[in-house]
């Protein structure tokens, strides 16, 4: 029997866009501020994508008290607030025309662990503003993804929703909510359950689409 999905809601990082790059020159120029010597660099940051705050101070900064790395963390925020949006990311193809046409037959929603500003930056960065409904990320509300899931699904009433994302975390998260997690392989992560996956946005556009007809 075919799912009557009502709604998507989407991964940013790895999943919408890759912005890596531009995280990376952010980290750096905070790091430099504060005279750090780590060395913060793609693969570095790829590695810990989708992490939480405290997640990414166990991995990345373990050697730096309490007090050090929450002005590290202060300090990146900070960084990112004034220059993500200058730096920006790359949207995947057809990500842009993809939530367009979706926004037709679906509720759309965005779901990252990111900081708080990062998804408003997101939207003013690729204009898809008028495409995405609600967004709800782990800087505005530090709970797991599945909570944020739950949290969503109440707030604008979502019957049937889909959890997009890239990586294992994503897929354990929507498994908790008990949500259907659709996987997408060019991300930053390797996931073997999953509801459908897709190695291109257009084919996850098509699909749901089709859902439709």
């Amino acid at each position: 029997m075919t799912h009557q999905f009502d709604s998507l809601i989407f991964d940013m990082d790895g999943t919408l866009w890759d912005a890596t790059d531009g995280y990376v020159k952010c980290w750096q120029i905070a790091l430099k501020k504060l005279n750090y010597p780590d060395l913060i660099n793609r693969p570095i940051l790829e590695s810990v994508m989708g992490y939480t705050e405290e997640q990414l101070l166990a991995k990345l900064f373990p050697h730096y008290n309490p007090a050090e790395q929450k002005e590290i963390i202060s300090t990146i925020k900070t960084a990112q607030d004034d220059y993500l949006e200058t730096f920006g990311g790359e949207l995947y193809a057809g990500v842009a025309e993809g939530l367009q046409q979706l926004s037709k037959h679906y509720r759309l929603f965005m779901l990252s662990n990111c900081f708080p500003n990062t998804i408003y930056q997101f939207l003013n960065v690729t204009k898809l503003s008028p495409f995405i409904e609600g967004h709800i990320c782990y800087g505005e509300n530090p709970v797991p993804k599945s909570e944020n899931i739950k949290l969503l699904q109440y707030k604008y009433d979502l019957k049937n929703t889909v959890y997009v994302g890239d990586t294992l975390g994503d897929a354990q998260q929507a498994a908790i909510a008990k949500v259907p997690f659709v996987f997408m392989t060019y991300g930053f992560g390797k996931v073997d359950s999953y509801y459908q996956s897709f190695d291109q946005f257009t084919d996850l556009v098509n699909y749901f689409i089709d859902l439709k007809k």
